[in-house]
C-alpha cells in the first residue's frame, strides 16, 4: 500500500512538472512574439509611434477577459517598444482611450462625421484602405 502511495505522489509530481514546462514554453513564445512585433513596428523607422493608454486593471476585472488580458503582457510590450524607440530615436506617444483615432484623417487631421458609410476624407480626397476592406 505504501509503494502505491509513493507511486501516485511521484506520478503527480511528474505531471505537475510537465504542466509547468508547458506553461513556461507558452510564456517564452508570447515573449518572442512581442519582441518580433516591436522589431517589425520599429524597422520602418517612422517619425513617431502612437499607442493607446489602456486601463488594464479595469479590463482584468471583467471575468471573461481577465485571463486573456493578463496573458498578453501589455506592460512588457510597452516597455520593449519604449526602449527600442529610445535607441532608434523614434518618438513614442500615448493617447487617451477616448481619443478619436478612427475618426481622424491620418493625412490632414480632419475629424470625420459619425456616419460609418463615409470611409474617406473629403478634405484631401484620401480613402482609408483598412476601412474599405471591412
Amino acid at each position: 500500500m505504501k509503494n502505491l502511495l509513493l507511486s501516485a505522489e511521484a506520478t503527480y509530481a511528474k505531471n505537475v512538472l510537465r504542466v509547468q514546462k508547458y506553461h513556461q514554453r507558452l510564456a517564452r513564445m508570447r515573449e518572442a512574439y512581442r519582441a518580433w512585433v516591436v522589431s517589425v513596428i520599429t524597422k520602418t523607422k517612422p517619425a513617431f509611434i502612437t499607442i493607446e493608454k489602456l486601463h488594464v486593471h479595469g479590463m482584468k476585472k471583467n471575468r471573461h477577459l481577465a485571463k486573456s488580458v493578463s496573458d498578453q503582457g501589455f506592460y512588457d510590450f510597452k516597455m520593449k517598444l519604449l526602449n527600442t524607440c529610445r535607441k532608434m530615436g523614434i518618438k513614442l506617444r500615448e493617447v487617451s482611450s477616448f481619443y478619436p483615432s478612427n475618426k481622424t484623417c491620418s493625412c490632414c487631421g480632419h475629424k470625420k462625421s459619425i456616419s460609418p458609410c463615409l470611409n474617406g476624407c473629403f478634405v484631401v480626397n484620401s480613402v482609408d484602405v483598412k476601412e474599405t476592406e471591412t
